[in-house]
Parts: C-alpha cells; sequence; structure tokens
C-alpha cells in the first residue's frame, strides 16, 4: 500500500479507534479531554471524524489514553512483532533441543562459538 493511501485508511479509522480506546480505558470525553489537554469540543469532534487531531494532540491523546501513537493509529509496532516472532522461534527451539543429548549440545554450542568469532 502506498504511503498516501496507509494515511488515508488510518485517518478514516481514526475517529472510531479513538472512541473504542477511550471507552476501553472507562474515561469519559470530559475524562480525556482533560488527561489530554483538549477541550471535549476538540475532542468529540475527533471522534466523530470532524477533524484530526495536530501532531502535538495526537502525542497528548496517547498518553492520555496510556498507549503509544502507533497503537492509538492502528499501526503495528515492527519491533513488538519481530520480538513476537524471536520469542516463538526460541521457544521452538528450546523444545527441539530438550531431547538432545549433552554431546550434541556441546558440540552444538562449540560450533556457535566459532560462528560468532568469524
Amino acid at each position: 500500500m502506498k504511503p498516501r493511501q496507509l494515511a488515508e485508511q488510518l485517518a478514516k479509522a481514526f475517529p472510531s479507534r479513538l472512541k473504542a480506546l477511550r471507552k476501553a480505558k472507562h474515561l469519559t470525553q470530559e475524562q480525556l479531554a482533560e488527561k489530554a489537554e483538549c477541550s471535549t469540543v476538540a475532542l468529540s469532534k475527533f471522534e466523530s471524524g470532524v477533524n484530526l487531531p495536530s501532531f502535538e494532540i495526537l502525542v497528548s491523546l496517547s498518553a492520555g489514553l496510556d498507549v503509544n501513537v502507533g497503537e492509538l493509529l492502528g499501526v503495528e509496532d515492527p519491533i513488538s512483532e519481530q520480538s513476537s516472532t524471536w520469542v516463538s522461534s526460541k521457544a521452538k527451539l528450546d523444545e527441539a533441543m530438550k531431547d538432545l543429548s549433552s554431546d550434541w549440545l556441546d558440540a552444538l554450542t562449540e560450533i556457535a562459538k566459532q560462528a560468532n568469532k568469524s
């Protein structure tokens, strides 16, 4: 997807995402507006899709909701995704290694050490 198309898609989804996150945190518009240091009128316009927040307000809204900006926008965090994949792969490796003899584990450890030296 092209950047402009992604931006349009995120902008279209933002109002309902903002409202859903606010409700999930059990906050009223007044409470979130106070936390984000914006007016309830502005927040209402963001949730209804009349206006989009500035960058500064977007950061304030995410802080008020205790989420990162990517989560507020509905953008996946590639670092978290990679970490999750790494943890899953490590668990599979640990499971596979539990049946190896200590001689095999020693040999694999030595191979890994040699690979790290080069």
